[in-house]
């Protein structure tokens, strides 16, 4: 009986360094559960997201990452600073990768971050805390925490969207209620 155990226990052993295949955070399209906000590849296979115009949102932005969302400000402020519309990023605010990285349960705290253009013109950058792969927004019963501002990255280098123009150089805007550039880096006090 001995033998046998010692059999199976090593052949487990060995199956389980067998390559498996690899597996990306975001494979198919997700919506986030609780209105028409949706991660999917556009027309050149990009992963972006398009949050869900004003007339479709259930839970209205934030104006600013404080008392629950208070952890996700200074992830915010690095990936406002990053050109990726999709971010993942470490507990130290390293960037770990783009939609494609898989988050694995047992790293410690993962933090995904999103920026996109809603067909009405509005902007979203979203932050929270990714449990795993193909999984955003609060949820269909509101049961994770986000921090949703309406404000986009200064430049996108993955053609997910055409980020708004710097402050002062236009009078139209579509950002009702847009974070504070404070947020930025770069006008940090």
């Amino acid at each position: 009986m001995l033998l046998l155990y010692t059999l199976l226990s090593t052949l487990l052993f060995l199956c389980s360094l067998l390559p498996t295949p690899a597996h990306g955070a975001f494979t198919t399209p997700v919506t986030s559960g609780n209105d028409t906000s949706v991660i999917e590849q556009n027309s050149a296979g990009t992963w972006c997201y398009y949050p869900a115009p004003r007339a479709n949102r259930t839970i209205p932005l934030d104006r600013d990452c404080t008392g629950t969302n208070a952890d996700f400000k200074a992830v915010m402020a690095v990936h406002l600073d990053q050109t990726a519309s999709i971010s993942y990023y470490s507990a130290g605010l390293d960037r770990l990768g783009g939609p494609e990285y898989p988050v694995v349960s047992s790293t410690g705290k993962i933090y995904l971050c999103i920026s996109g253009q809603a067909t009405d013109g509005l902007y979203e950058t979203s932050c929270e805390q990714a449990t795993r792969d193909n999984q955003f927004g609060r949820g269909p019963f509101g049961n994770r925490t986000v921090c949703a501002l309406a404000v986009a990255q200064e430049s996108v280098s993955d053609g997910c969207y055409a980020p708004e123009a710097p402050a002062g150089t236009s009078s139209n805007s579509n950002n009702s209620g847009a974070a504070e550039v404070s947020y930025r880096s770069g006008a940090q006090s």
